[in-house]
C-alpha cells in the first residue's frame, strides 16, 4: 500500500532528530554525513543543500513555494546554553548562516502568494522548553526581526516534533500575524479529550 501511495504523488520530505540521528541529534553527530546519505537515497527532494551539507531544499506547487529547512546538520544542539552571562549565545544557532542566507535569498526570490517555511521543530512557540526556534535566540531574533524589515508576505510555518497537532497565531506589530502549524501525530497514537 505504501508504494503505491509513494508512486501516485510526488513526495518531500525534511528530518527532525529521529530521522537525522539519536534524540536531540546535532551537529556533533558523528554519522551526520551517512545519514545525509541514506536520506538522499530514500527521498526524491530536488534537492539537499549546498555543497554537500544538509537536506535544505525547496520546491513549487501551484501558488505556493515550499521552503524546507534542515534544523539537525547545522544545529548547535539544545543543549548548549540559550545564554552566556545573561546575554544570549550567538554561538547557539538551529539552521546555520548558510543555510540562513539561502533562506532569505529564496523568500525574497519568491512571487507565491503562499510561503511556507517547513522545519522538524516548532518555530513560533516561544513558551516551549522543548527543541523550538526561540532557544536560539540570537538566530531567531535575527531572522523574525528580517521578516517583519522585508514585509514578505503570505508566510506560513509547518512544524513537527511536538507528537500532537497545534496551531499557534504570532501577533506581530504593525504587520500580519504568523501561523506555525504543527502536525505530528502520524505515529504519536491519539489522546482522549476532557
Amino acid at each position: 500500500m505504501l508504494q503505491s501511495f509513494l508512486s501516485a504523488m510526488p513526495h518531500y520530505a525534511i528530518w527532525d532528530d529521529h530521522d537525522f540521528g539519536p534524540n536531540d541529534a546535532s551537529k556533533a553527530y558523528i554519522f551526520r554525513d551517512e545519514s545525509r546519505e541514506v536520506f538522499k537515497e530514500y527521498w526524491p527532494n530536488p534537492t539537499f543543500g549546498r555543497d554537500g551539507k544538509g537536506i535544505y531544499t525547496q520546491f513549487s506547487f501551484s501558488d505556493v513555494d515550499f521552503f524546507l529547512l534542515d534544523g539537525r546538520y547545522f544545529s548547535s544542539g539544545s543543549r548548549m546554553p540559550d545564554s552566556v552571562g545573561g546575554q544570549p549565545n550567538p554561538e547557539k544557532k538551529m539552521y546555520g548562516e548558510e543555510q540562513m542566507e539561502w533562506l532569505r535569498n529564496a523568500l525574497l526570490q519568491s512571487n507565491a502568494r503562499f510561503k511556507v517555511i517547513a522545519t522538524g521543530s516548532q518555530a513560533l512557540n516561544i513558551y516551549s522548553r522543548w527543541d523550538s526556534f526561540h532557544h536560539f535566540p540570537v538566530e531567531y531574533q535575527s531572522f523574525m526581526s528580517w521578516l517583519n524589515e522585508v514585509n514578505i508576505p503570505g508566510i506560513v510555518f509547518l512544524t513537527g516534533d511536538r507528537h500532537h497537532s497545534e496551531v499557534i497565531k504570532f501577533e506581530r506589530t504593525g504587520n500580519y500575524p504568523l501561523y506555525d502549524i504543527t502536525n505530528s501525530p502520524l505515529t504519536s497514537g491519539g489522546r482522549p479529550f476532557g
